[in-house]
């Protein structure tokens, strides 16, 4: 499965004279092509993000975890590492569901750092196995003032969710998300109508107990 997502030209940070293509797929290019890696870690409906000021700012800057993938190391395993620092959680059988292809139309620009003149970044969705929160990272939902890239990338997000619940292990996950809903709707509907019949028998034994000629009219 391979599909373009968005094309741009106009990117901050990149040189005049540059492409960049997002895919939806679970094909990896190159693997020695790729110059980052980041991972959509979803827990109970939110998913995580890693503020990347932490310890350097009181204002905190949230983002998908991830980042550059030091030489040597596999992709994923890379991936696994820096979730784990950034963010203290753990993550199992990341997926890929995008990735980013940058072109550099022109000369190598001077202390370009990455792959010339196409280069990858690389999107996962992670399974969550454990651990605690760390590092000033949260777990939010796409409502949350905390939730800074997913409302910077919301189409692109919605896009990568749809992808990953076509998926072996995004399909589990997000049904057991949808299982868990139904159980706790269940829950709270099934809590009502105890607190109503217990309602209705106070109410019965309390009419006995009082006079009878209290209810004629």
């Amino acid at each position: 499965m391979k599909k373009i997502f968005l094309t741009q030209t106009k990117v901050n940070g990149l040189p005049a004279n540059h492409i960049v293509e997002t895919y939806l797929s679970d094909e990896r290019p190159q693997a020695a092509l790729a110059a980052a890696v980041y991972g959509i870690v979803v827990k109970r409906g939110k998913f995580l993000q890693a503020d990347l000021k932490e310890g350097k700012s009181s204002v905190p800057l949230f983002d998908i975890p991830g980042g550059d993938i030091p030489t040597g190391l596999r992709i994923e395993d890379a991936l696994t590492e820096r979730v784990l620092e950034q963010t203290g959680i753990l993550i199992g059988t990341p997926t890929l569901v995008a990735y980013k292809e940058t072109t550099i139309n022109g000369p190598k620009p001077l202390l370009w750092p990455y792959p010339y003149p196409t280069s990858y970044v690389l999107y996962y969705s992670c399974e969550f196995r454990g651990g605690e929160l760390a590092h000033g990272a949260t777990w939010t939902s796409g409502q949350s003032k905390k939730a800074g890239w997913y409302s910077a990338n919301k189409l692109f997000m919605q896009e990568i969710f749809k992808a990953f619940s076509a998926t072996p292990v995004g399909g589990k996950i997000l049904g057991d998300i949808r299982i868990r809903r139904r159980v706790r709707y269940f829950i709270e509907i099934l809590v009502i109508l105890v607190v109503l019949f217990g309602a209705y028998l106070y109410a019965a034994e309390i009419k006995e107990l009082l006079p009878a000629d209290l209810y004629r009219a």
